[in-house]
Formats: structure tokens, C-alpha cells, sequence
């Protein structure tokens, strides 16, 4: 995930080492770890505990549920970063109020996450799932012997059944148009970020025709809308 650096300096200038940062939906703690090795005051908040964290636990903090609350102090961050973490956020505008207060004023952040229109969803593995899931449809899939690492040893039948509760209650994959309308709702300068994940993403065989793909004058814009797509805004400088 460093390549959000590249990301950021390239679209809005570099983030200066030292600087605070939270990856929002941390995990473990990876990129906490790899900040901190490049000299940025690096956190993480989560709504689960991992029992063998890569970081000390002091870095990594609980979000709170009721009320949604992130564990940070008022203006703290430079930066927030989240990587495949957006498309399960339930309430977008809790999630954005929260990040919004966490954020110092001109603080930026790069949110990494895959389009309703994904030619694959990445968690079921079935094409198109995200935006289109009818009970027949998975079941095609299903009985095509397409599972992911949790489902080998499921049968057709339950492999719909928990591909079904899972796109209902794990994810929310919105139209571009109101996730933009969310973000703009509490930032500013909102931009969808295309060509710069390919430039500097590492997405394995993609990478391979990368300078192809960066020639190719649409090219931002088919990744943006069915592979992966990066937000970038800024919290206003208006105190």
C-alpha cells in the first residue's frame, strides 16, 4: 500500500515525513508498520481486534458502534487511508462525518475501493455480483463450482445462501454518482482518481501492460469504473 504515497504526491504534492496518519480499517496493522518504518506517526482504528497484530496495540484503536465513534482526537490527521475498506461501510455518512473530524483542516485523503460495476466481486468471486444478484444468477455460479477460500467445502446451495447474506449485510456498493454526493457532502476538492493507480498501483499481471494502458486514452476511466476506484478529497482550510 505505499504506493499511496506515490498516489498523493503525484495528484496533490507529498506527504512530508512525520506527519500523522490513519489507515482507516487497519487490519492487522501492515501499512501501520510500513509507515512507521518510513517515518510517519502512523494509526490505525478497526471495527474488529486482530489477537496477533503487527504493530503494538497502542496503534491500533476499536471503532465504536453505538454511537459510531472513530478514537481519535478532533483535527489529528494529515492523512487518512483506507484499502478495500469502503465498499462494506453501511452508513457512508457516519463513516465520512467521523474521518471528517479526525482530519486536521487541508488534511487529504486516498480511499482505494472496487466499483459497483467490478468485473468480478472480490469477496464471492461471481461476475458482476455487485451490482447484479438475483437468487438465479449466483445460483449459475454456484453450481459452476465457483466458490472463495471459506466456501470449498460448501454445497451449491449453501454457497448461494451465504453469498446472498453477505451481499445484503457485508457490503454496500454504491452508484459513482452518490458516493460522490457523500464525500462532497463533508469535503472538499473531491476527485474519483484514475490513470494514477495504474501508474503506480501493483495489481500483478496488469502492471504488465501498464505503459500500454497509460497510452490508451480511456483507460483510467474503464479501470476506475471496473476494476478499482481511488477517492481522493481534502477537508476545507475554513476553520
Amino acid at each position: 500500500m505505499l504506493f499511496y504515497l506515490d498516489i498523493l504526491k503525484d495528484h496533490s504534492g507529498p506527504l512530508e515525513k512525520g506527519a500523522k496518519v490513519l489507515d482507516f480499517g487497519a487490519g492487522a496493522g501492515e501499512f501501520i508498520r510500513d509507515l512507521k518504518n518510513l517515518g510517519y506517526d502512523a494509526y490505525g482504528c478497526d471495527i474488529i481486534t486482530y489477537d496477533q497484530p503487527l504493530v503494538d496495540q497502542s496503534y491500533l484503536k476499536l471503532i465504536n458502534q453505538d454511537p459510531y465513534r472513530i478514537p481519535y482526537d478532533d483535527n489529528s490527521f494529515d492523512a487518512v487511508f483506507s484499502n478495500m475498506v469502503f465498499e462494506h461501510v453501511q452508513n457512508y455518512d457516519e463513516a465520512l462525518k467521523e474521518i471528517h473530524r479526525v482530519l486536521k483542516p487541508g488534511g487529504r485523503m486516498l480511499h482505494i475501493f472496487p466499483p459497483r460495476l467490478s468485473f468480478i466481486e472480490l469477496h464471492i468471486l461471481s461476475p458482476f455480483a455487485a451490482a447484479f444478484h438475483p437468487k438465479w444468477y449466483l445460483s449459475l455460479w454456484a453450481k459452476a463450482g465457483v466458490r472463495n477460500s471459506y466456501q470449498t467445502e460448501l454445497s451449491a446451495k449453501d454457497t448461494v445462501e451465504s453469498n446472498m447474506r453477505f451481499l445484503d449485510d457485508g457490503v454496500n456498493y454504491l452508484p459513482r454518482t452518490e458516493i460522490q454526493k457523500h464525500f462532497e457532502t463533508y469535503f472538499s476538492n473531491f476527485s474519483f482518481v484514475k490513470k494514477l493507480i495504474l501508474k503506480y498501483g501493483t495489481y500483478g499481471h496488469i502492471q504488465r501492460f501498464r505503459k500500454f494502458l497509460l497510452a490508451m486514452p480511456f483507460s483510467g476511466t474503464l479501470y476506475d469504473s471496473f476494476v478499482n476506484q481511488v477517492v481522493y478529497a481534502e477537508k476545507s482550510r475554513a476553520i
